[in-house]
C-alpha cells in the first residue's frame, strides 16, 4: 500500500472527513461486492439448473441424481405456492474449532445406524443432579459443523441465493415463510430480492408496529413482513415474503403467543391482484424446541393458543366471522414430529467398550442393547391437534401406500453431544371447499385436497435422505447452511377455477 509521504497527509478537521469519507467508500464497496455476488441468480434464475444431489454434495449441471428428475408441480389459477425453510439464525449457529474428522467422538457418531428411525439420542447417557436434574452438557449447542462453515458471512449468500431462486422461474412459489431470521437480514433479503437498496430513511418511513415490519406499499417486486421475538435478548423473528406482483397484502398482524412465552406467530391476508375474489390467509410460527413429554405439551399449549386466541380472531375479523371463507395455509417450524418419538442414549458399557478399540454395536447384541430409552414413546400432540380439533390438511405428502403421508424426516440436526432427527416443518392449508376433517363445522368433507410436494433443491426424498446421510455432521454442513431442510407444496386452493 503506497502512502504519502507524512508531511504531505491530512491533517485537522479536513483530513478527518478525508479519512471518514473513505472509511465509507471502502464499506459501499464491500456492500457492492457482496451484492454483485448475489444478484447473479436473479438475472439468470438458474433455469434447468441440477438441483444438489446427494454424491455431488453440491449444484451442478453435469450430474443428475438416480432417483431422476422432480414430480411437475402443477401450477394454474387457483393453485398457490408455498415455501417454508428455518435458516438457522446466526446466533444459534455455533460450530467447533475443528473438523469432524479431527474429533475424537467421530465412531460415536458413526455408531448411530443410518436406519435410526429418528427422535433424540445422546451419545452418553447424561449424569443427574443430586436433586434428579440433568444439567445440559458444555457442548448442548454446539453443532459438528466447523465455526468456517457456519460462519454468517458464508451462510447469508447461500440463503440469498436459495430465496431469490425460490421466487425465479425454476420454483416460482407466491409465498416464502421463513423462522430464524433476524431483523437486519430481513432488509438484506428485500434488498437482493427486489434490487433495490432499503436504507435507513426507507426503514424507518416504512410500515412499523412495534416489533412487526413490512415492506409493503414500496413498490418493490418481492415484498415482505417481519415479526421479532418477544424475549429481552430475542434478536430473531418470524417472516413472510410475497410476489407482490401477483398478491396485495390487504392486512398484517403479529402478536405473542402466549404472554409468558417469546414465541410469536405472524401472518397476513392477501388477495390476488388478478382476481379480487380470490383471498387467502399465510401464516407463519415457531414453536417452542425441546425433545420431552414437557415440552411436547407447552408446544400444544402454544398451538391450542394460536389456533383458538389468534388465527379464529383474525380471520373472523377479516371474514364477518365466517372462518373457513378464505383458504387459511400455516407454514411453521412446530419443533413437533408427526409421529411417537423416543429419547434414547447411549449405554456406559458401551462406550467403554468402544474406547477399548471396540464400537458399541459390536460390543452389544443388538443396537437396542447398545442404548437406553431415557423417555417415550412421547405421543405428538401438536400435530393431531392441527389435523384434528382445527381441521388443517397436510399439504407435504409424499407418495406411499396410503395415498400420501409425511417425509421421513426435515431435520437431522447433528450436534456434538447429540442428533436429533424429525419432521419439524410443515405446511397445512384449511379451508371450507377443501374439507375440514373433525374441524369442519358443516360437517362431512370436500373436495380431496390436491397438493404437490418437494425438498427444495432436491430431487427427490431420498436424495435428501442420501445427502445427509453422507455427512456426519449432518445439517447443517459446508454444503447447506441450514439445520432443517425448506419445503415447497403446490396447493389448489381454488379446485374449479
Amino acid at each position: 500500500k503506497v502512502q504519502a509521504p507524512p508531511h504531505a497527509r491530512a491533517c485537522g478537521p479536513a483530513g478527518s472527513r478525508a479519512r471518514r469519507a473513505g472509511r465509507m467508500l471502502r464499506r459501499l464497496a464491500l456492500l457492492a461486492c457482496v451484492l454483485r455476488c448475489c444478484r447473479p441468480s436473479l438475472s439468470a434464475r438458474h433455469v434447468g439448473q441440477a438441483p444438489i444431489t446427494a454424491d455431488l454434495g453440491g449444484r451442478g449441471p453435469e450430474r443428475e441424481d438416480a432417483e431422476g428428475l422432480p414430480q411437475q408441480l402443477f401450477a394454474g389459477p387457483g393453485t398457490v405456492r408455498v415455501m417454508q425453510w428455518n435458516v438457522l439464525a446466526p446466533s444459534l449457529a455455533q460450530g467447533q474449532e475443528r473438523p469432524i474428522t479431527a474429533n475424537e467422538t467421530l465412531e460415536q457418531y458413526r455408531s448411530l445406524p443410518l436406519s435410526w428411525p429418528g427422535g433424540m439420542h445422546r451419545f452418553r447417557v447424561p449424569e443427574a443432579e443430586p436433586d434428579g436434574t440433568v444439567p445440559r452438557a458444555a457442548n448442548h449447542y454446539m453443532f459438528r459443523a466447523t465455526k468456517a462453515d457456519l460462519a454468517w458471512s458464508r451462510r447469508k449468500g447461500k440463503i440469498l441465493d436459495a430465496l431469490s431462486r425460490a421466487f425465479g422461474e425454476q420454483y416460482g412459489v407466491d409465498f416464502v415463510c421463513v423462522q430464524e431470521i433476524e431483523h437486519a437480514f430481513f432488509f438484506e433479503v428485500i434488498e437482493v430480492l427486489s434490487e433495490q437498496r432499503v436504507t435507513k430513511e426507507d426503514r424507518s418511513s416504512l410500515g412499523r408496529h412495534g416489533r412487526m415490519h413490512t415492506t409493503a406499499n414500496s413498490g418493490n417486486a418481492i415484498e415482505g413482513l417481519f415479526y421479532q421475538k418477544r424475549g429481552r435478548y430475542a434478536r430473531d423473528g418470524c417472516a413472510i415474503f410475497w410476489n407482490n406482483e401477483k398478491w396485495r397484502l390487504l392486512r398484517p398482524w403479529g402478536v405473542r403467543l402466549m404472554q409468558d412465552q417469546v414465541m410469536v406467530a405472524l401472518m397476513g391476508r392477501f388477495v390476488l391482484r388478478t382476481d379480487p375474489a380470490k383471498e387467502i390467509v399465510v401464516a407463519t410460527t415457531h414453536l417452542k424446541s425441546g425433545f420431552t413429554g414437557a415440552m411436547e405439551e407447552r408446544r400444544l399449549e402454544q398451538a391450542q393458543a394460536l389456533y383458538d386466541g389468534v388465527l379464529k380472531k383474525f380471520c373472523a375479523d377479516s371474514n364477518k366471522n365466517k372462518l373457513n371463507s378464505v383458504p387459511l395455509i400455516l407454514a411453521a417450524d412446530l419443533n413437533s414430529p408427526c409421529r411417537p418419538w423416543y429419547s434414547t442414549a447411549t449405554r456406559g458399557e458401551a462406550m467403554e467398550a468402544e474406547e477399548e478399540g471396540g464400537g458399541p454395536v459390536e460390543a452389544a447384541q443388538s443396537f437396542e442393547d447398545a442404548n437406553v430409552v431415557l423417555e417415550g414413546p412421547i405421543q405428538p400432540s401438536v400435530v393431531s391437534f392441527l389435523e384434528g380439533a382445527a381441521g388443517f390438511q397436510n399439504a407435504c405428502k409424499v407418495a406411499g401406500p396410503a395415498g400420501g403421508s409425511y417425509p421421513l424426516y426435515t431435520s437431522w440436526t447433528g450436534r456434538q453431544d447429540r442428533e436429533v432427527k424429525a419432521v419439524l416443518d410443515y405446511i397445512f392449508v384449511k379451508h371450507e371447499q377443501l374439507g375440514d376433517g373433525a374441524g369442519q363445522d358443516a360437517g362431512g368433507a370436500g373436495p380431496e385436497l390436491r397438493t404437490a410436494f418437494e425438498f427444495f433443491d432436491f430431487t427427490s426424498e431420498r436424495a435428501f435422505q442420501k445427502f445427509a446421510e453422507a455427512r456426519l455432521e449432518r445439517l447443517p454442513n459446508a454444503d447447506h447452511p441450514s439445520d432443517h431442510v425448506a419445503l415447497v407444496a403446490s396447493i389448489a386452493c381454488w379446485p374449479d377455477a
